[in-house]
């Protein structure tokens, strides 16, 4: 998870960043982001095999690491039981007789999600300037994604009212 090259984390740093603000364009259950994140994974694992299983984390991260470890460790403990094991509710309630388990995809997807916010935060602690774009990003992203909402609901409003009036007159002209 090392950061070493600047302008590939100021392009990921503004790629997530920019794409926080489609959060309606899917593939799936999928979003621009989670793509975005599933590349920074494979990314991440590349780096990590490339250099013989050793992760190049700021020592501040080492417990936070650990901790997200052990968590997705259970969550996949939890999967697999929830495979091979049939549970069975108290009650007779027949929606409660099914097994409830994580997807593996969604799994996959969590996994991204904590790679991309522990290679953000070392990017972060070793690269202070990477923060600041970032928060630019996010907010320029912000303000653009306000303005369409405004924009579309005074376009949305004027068509409406627009229709509105024309339907009037039509009722009116039908009447006289």
């Amino acid at each position: 998870m090392a950061v070493r090259n600047s302008l590939t984390a100021a392009t990921t740093v503004c790629l997530l960043g920019v794409t926080s603000g489609f959060t309606n364009l899917r593939l799936g259950s999928l979003q621009i982001e989670d793509f975005v994140l599933l590349l920074l994974l494979g990314f991440c694992i590349g780096k990590f095999i490339g250099s013989l299983f050793s992760l190049h984390i700021s020592p501040e991260l080492n417990g936070l690491l650990k901790a997200y470890s052990l968590l997705l460790f259970a969550l996949l403990a939890m999967a697999v039981l929830a495979l091979r094991l049939r549970f069975y509710a108290l009650d007779e309630a027949s929606l409660l007789q099914t097994a409830r388990h994580f997807l593996f995809s969604r799994l996959l997807q969590f996994v991204a999600i904590i790679c991309g916010f522990l290679w953000l935060t070392n990017a972060f602690i070793k690269k202070r300037s990477l923060l600041f774009l970032a928060l630019r990003a996010y907010w320029w992203t912000g303000i653009v994604c306000s303005w369409y909402a405004i924009v579309s609901y005074c376009a949305v409003a004027a068509l409406h009212f627009r229709l509105l009036i024309s339907s009037a007159h039509t009722r009116i002209s039908m009447e006289a």
